[in-house]
């Protein structure tokens, strides 16, 4: 009823050529008239531009994709961490990987002397999103970019080793993993429950990782106790590894151990493959390398890692800002044994299979 009220008004009489009250005629009819041809004219006006949009948004093309560059080491078939990069991307919903054209650009930091330039190239793409997946490629990304947001991953702690300045919260547009690798003692104390007749043992590292974690001062103790006689080897690229395995007393070890290197990155399975020819056991720090055939490994749990990455750079391009998110960290260790492992590694104790968190067959 109250609509009704309120949509009534009477209407107006008004004195017409005849004068008096039979003379008199309705002006609200004649103004109703008037309304609702107006209306019907701005009905088709509306539709009219509608239907136009409708036609120039069906033509128009889709919008570009955003560009996300991936800073990593040599070559696309070479850079494992690209492939796994690009595996968690192929996992997306696809909506969201229509969202995203990736493109690997060679850091240089594996050739002296050819870091500068990689740089320059890296900004002269203008990606929207830059991804660099170690400690060394995400302080190059940040010394030649301003404003670009930068998603990194990192070993070493990236507060002290100067890629960001907090780990929650900070000024500069980056953010990503950290994966605080504390492993090597506890992968020393398996290797030896695992091989107790192995007395002399081979650690392999580059420098960045000796130095950051003071490898041979924190091996040292854990050595003595065990009874083992531990040499810390260093190799910083392939050729230096090579040149490593080489030397004929590179043989006289009986166990290795591979932290997880830039120099393990790379080089897995060389290291893995020449082990094997000696039939000298060895734990790797990435479960993913277990692929190698080698017989242990131990490490974090880093199978959100790259599926991490690959949200972040969703999460920053819609619109959050990179300094805003924290830097993520896994919480998990996984122990990985192959009771079997491929042909010249040595078999693992049974004490060591039966503590396994993953048993490969």
């Amino acid at each position: 009823m109250l609509d009704t009220f309120h949509a009534y008004s009477p209407p107006k009489l008004v004195a017409t050529d005849g004068g008096g009250l039979m003379g008199a005629q309705e002006e609200y009819p004649a103004r109703s008239r008037s309304h609702n041809s107006h209306l019907a004219r701005a009905l088709v006006l509306v539709l009219s531009v509608v239907g136009a949009a409708l036609l120039t948004s069906d033509s128009s093309p889709p919008s570009r994709p955003a560009l996300i560059v991936f800073l990593g080491i040599d070559s696309p078939k070479t850079d494992l961490s690209f492939q796994r990069f690009m595996a968690a991307v192929e996992r997306l919903p696809a909506a969201s990987r229509r969202r995203l054209r990736v493109e690997f650009t060679d850091s240089g930091l594996s050739n002296a002397g050819t870091g500068l330039s990689a740089a320059k190239r890296m900004v002269s793409l203008r990606p929207e999103v830059v991804v660099a997946p170690s400690s060394a490629t995400a302080k190059l990304a940040k010394e030649h970019l301003r404003n670009t947001p930068i998603v990194f991953g990192s070993f070493l702690h990236p507060v002290r080793y100067g890629i960001i300045s907090s780990m929650e919260t900070r000024g500069e547009a980056i953010t990503g993993i950290w994966v605080a690798d504390t492993l090597d003692v506890k992968r020393l104390e398996i290797l030896h429950d695992a091989y107790p007749v192995a007395k002399r043992i081979a650690v392999l590292i580059d420098r960045p990782w000796g130095d950051y974690f003071d490898t041979e001062k924190t091996l040292s103790p854990v050595a003595a106790r065990l009874g083992l006689e531990v040499s810390v080897l260093f190799a910083e690229n392939t050729a230096d590894a090579e040149a490593l395995f080489a030397e004929p007393q590179s043989r006289l070890f009986d166990a290795w151990c591979l932290p997880r290197t830039g120099l393990a990155g790379l080089n897995t399975n060389l290291i893995v493959g020449r082990l094997r020819e000696w039939g000298k056991p060895v734990i790797l720090a990435n479960t993913a390398d277990m692929a190698s055939g080698a017989p242990l490994s131990y490490a974090l749990d880093m199978s959100f890692a790259w599926p991490a990455i690959a949200e972040l750079v969703l999460r920053i391009l819609d619109g959050e800002r990179a300094g805003d998110i924290p830097v993520l960290r896994p919480q998990r260790t996984v122990l990985v044994v192959r009771p079997a492992p491929a042909g010249g590694f040595p078999p693992p104790s049974a004490h060591v299979i039966r503590r396994a968190d993953v048993v490969l067959r």
